[in-house]
């Protein structure tokens, strides 16, 4: 009997990507197993030895070719070590992963492995479990011996992390947001470090130079949280300004594309997102620019069509058959991803020549993102909304933002808990500092999370996390502040009594049911209306 399902890949299936040339390292047409020759010139891999299993690359829903390549030659070298089953089951794993994770069709390269460890980090703190947790181990197993063969898409460092788990036990998530070099998220001293750089010489560059548009996208990466090829997709159309008649006071809205939408065209989804007004008046500046440029240079585009990151230098030596049409006027992603690395090697310059200390921190567009929805998620945006912000489609990859509290070794520290509250109202010039702290002051529990546990737990405190049980014990505790959510209540309670279920089994005694932190939240929910 065959251990395999055959499903059909869409038809649809365009990449956003760049076309970039690729050498597949997997090139066997048959391969060694441990008894008997394997064929592997197609997609479907017979490796049973008594009998029929299959490996069905079919079922990856992935278009990646570097992913698929390097994904092969990795289960190649179980098929050929290890047992049918044991090759099987990695497969297996690794495929469910896979198929779980974003799009991974517009990444190559360093890219590739920096989303893929991301990816890997955001499963492992999404599906630990009480007991078995043998899938994740075959995840680690495949990405270990990904590291070992040397393969670009994985890194030693993510391995080491992932080597640190103790899997099957009781202690759950946080013992995988461990510091990572270079990747993992800026503290709040080294952003604000990194902000006072950027802006003490922002006036330096004029419009026009490599470095200008560079600081722009790097100020874009740090307030926005967007992934590079959003940025790329910015249009200058994007980009609109609203006066106030009475005081003339300026505030800008960017509309920011939407990606990672599989099988969707680009550029038919938008989140307006508002911006500072000094990263406004720069866009602005780089807005006017491209037009002028277009306009001196008899360029034929369409007005619709202009980007905001648009080369001007050397643009006639483009080649136009070498990009998606939809970059074809708009930096390479290249350009893009390296645009911080590249900006601040040149203001270390500055502080070299000043005598003042170089911001030794790698800088790239992830870690960037990952910076901005961590200090965001710490300091109390409801998850749902960095969601959004964050151009995701479901709550997997956000929770584990909300789980980092203090334990990515970066602590947030009470002033960026204060300014991210609420961060829209703050910065159109709405709301004072001091008022968007008392805003914050009554949100600081967020949404359950088993919903993956109650996320944003442990700040009632203000000055440490707490070390007490959350959630059941805020709700027997005098310092929670619980927001007035019912539904939200309802959603914690009912993961409360799942919990009750996987513990005592469905004959589970009803004095289980009535334990303190149940019965709490039971007569908070009374109290707000509800009637479970």
């Amino acid at each position: 009997m065959t251990n395999e399902l055959i499903i059909n890949k869409p038809i649809f299936d365009f990449k956003l990507k760049e076309l970039y040339p690729y050498e597949p390292i997997f090139t066997e047409s048959q391969i060694q197993g441990r008894s008997r020759i394997i064929d592997t010139s197609h997609e479907q891999w017979d490796i049973g030895e008594t009998g029929t299993i299959t490996l069905n690359f079919f079922l990856v829903e992935a278009s990646n070719e570097e992913l698929l390549d390097q994904m092969k030659y990795v289960i190649g070298w179980f098929v050929k070590s290890k047992s049918p089953s044991h090759s099987f089951s990695i497969f297996n794993e690794v495929t469910k992963f896979i198929n779980s994770c974003d799009s991974f069709d517009d990444e190559s390269g360093e890219d590739l492995a920096d989303a893929l460890s991301d990816e890997i980090l955001y499963y492992f703190v999404n599906n630990r479990k009480q007991h078995d947790e043998k899938s994740l181990n075959c995840i680690r197993q495949w990405y270990q011996q990904g590291t070992k063969l040397k393969l670009l898409m994985f890194q030693k460092p993510v391995a080491n992390a992932l080597n640190e788990l103790k899997l099957k036990g009781n202690v759950k998530g946080l013992d995988i947001l461990v510091y990572i070099k270079g990747k993992s998220p800026l503290n709040s001293n080294q952003l604000d470090d990194l902000r006072q750089l950027l802006q003490e010489y922002g006036s330096t560059f004029q419009v026009g130079q490599a470095n200008y548009w560079r600081l722009v996208a790097t100020w874009i990466f740090i307030t926005l949280g967007v992934r590079p090829l959003q940025l790329r997709l910015m249009m200058a159309i994007d980009l609109a300004v609203n006066i106030d008649k009475e005081t003339g006071r300026k505030t800008y809205i960017l509309n920011v594309p939407s990606v990672k939408k599989r099988y969707e065209f680009p550029r038919s989804q938008f989140r307006t997102r508002p911006i500072p007004a000094f990263l406004g008046e720069m866009l602005q500046k780089l807005k006017d620019y491209n037009i002028q440029w277009i306009a001196e240079n008899n360029y034929p585009i369409d007005s619709n069509e202009i980007p905001l990151f648009m080369p001007t230098t050397g643009h006639s030596k483009r080649k136009s058959n070498s990009r998606h049409v939809m970059f074809k006027n708009v930096y390479s992603s290249d350009s893009i991803s390296t645009a911080p690395k590249l900006l601040l090697k040149q203001l270390n310059k500055y502080q070299v020549e000043s005598g003042r200390d170089t911001f030794n921190h790698k800088l790239t567009p992830r870690r960037l993102r990952k910076t901005f929805a961590t200090h965001a998620a710490a300091c109390g945006t409801p998850a749902m909304l960095l969601m959004e912000l964050l151009d995701h489609e479901d709550m997997q990859h956000v929770m584990i933002y909300y789980k980092l509290g203090a334990n990515f070794a970066n602590k947030i520290d009470q002033v960026y808990r204060d300014q991210f509250g609420s961060i829209f109202e703050y910065f159109k010039g709405e709301i004072t500092l001091k008022e968007l702290n008392e805003t914050n002051k009554n949100e600081q529990v967020f949404g359950p999370a088993g919903l993956r546990r109650l996320v944003g737990i442990g700040f009632c405190g203000k000055d440490k996390l707490c070390r007490l049980a959350p959630p059941y014990s805020c709700y027997t505790c005098r310092k929670f502040e619980a927001c007035n959510d019912k539904k939200l209540h309802e959603n914690v309670l009912d993961v409360m009594l799942d919990d009750v279920i996987q513990l005592f089994g469905e004959a589970a005694a009803p004095e289980k049911y009535e334990v303190d932190h149940i019965k709490a939240c039971r007569s908070l929910i009374q109290q707000l209306g509800g009637s479970k």
